[in-house]
């Protein structure tokens, strides 16, 4: 069943998208995901159940309460477009707090650990967070020069191999990463991000801090042992001269 999202189109990241019955969405597809890693049915009408409980919520208890209070604290300064973006920011944080509390944290206590097993729930989560081609390319082109200079294999299928193992390794450790931001934020040790924009520069600065250090493990330190080696043999053959 196509996604109604089309690329024309980008669904809000402050709220849930609720679709007409039987139509799938990002949504229905990460409910859908949660329920399947939960062993529970995953049909159509649980997950639009499940997904229509957490608009309710947003909608119908949350979202009065905050309007509520942002016009009974508004100062005389603030305008009807501050109001609204506060109003936006709320939105967007309530929602991911949802996230957090009622799909991540019940996964993990089933999981605990089991980042391979989590990572797919954190992939179907708006606001999307994917490796692109160009990031792709400079982790293969990375592998080559390492394997180059290790004397290790260069033919085309060890270095695919070998870059798409370190994609995994990269993305086992974001998902690891993300889940401690997710608990810092649902424990009020931080605060959530205040958009999606802000959530998606977060995630973008986390993934390339998790791929230079996967990097720095699998390729730079191999190479600096070989060439502490080379040092300490010539050191030595200089010695026995």
């Amino acid at each position: 069943m196509p996604l109604i999202e089309s690329a024309h189109w980008t669904p809000p990241d402050d709220h849930w998208l609720m679709p007409d019955y039987d139509v799938e969405t990002f949504d229905t597809r990460l409910i859908r995901q949660y329920l399947l890693l939960m062993d529970q049915p995953a049909t159509s009408p649980q997950v639009y159940q499940f997904l229509e409980a957490l608009a309710d919520e947003l909608s119908e208890r949350f979202l009065p309460a905050i309007t509520k209070e942002l016009e009974d604290n508004r100062a005389p300064e603030e305008t009807d477009a501050d109001v609204a973006r506060n109003r936006r920011r709320l939105i967007f944080q309530f929602r991911q707090h949802q996230f957090a509390t009622q799909l991540l944290a019940p996964a993990q206590a089933k999981y605990p650990g089991q980042w391979a097993i989590l990572h797919p729930l954190l992939l179907a989560h708006r606001p999307f967070n994917r490796t692109s081609a160009a990031e792709n390319a400079v982790m293969k082109s990375t592998v080559l020069a390492a394997h180059q200079e290790l004397g290790l294999p260069t033919d085309p299928a060890t270095i695919d191999d070998r870059w798409k193992n370190l994609n995994e390794q990269v993305d086992l450790l974001l998902t690891q990463r993300k889940i401690h931001h997710f608990q810092q934020w649902m424990n009020r040790k931080a605060e959530y991000p205040v958009s999606a924009e802000a959530m998606r520069n977060l995630w973008k600065q986390e993934q390339i801090l998790t791929a230079n250090q996967i990097i720095h493990q699998e390729l730079t330190e191999p190479i600096t042992a070989k060439y502490l080696a080379e040092e300490e043999n010539s050191s030595r053959a200089a010695d026995l001269l």
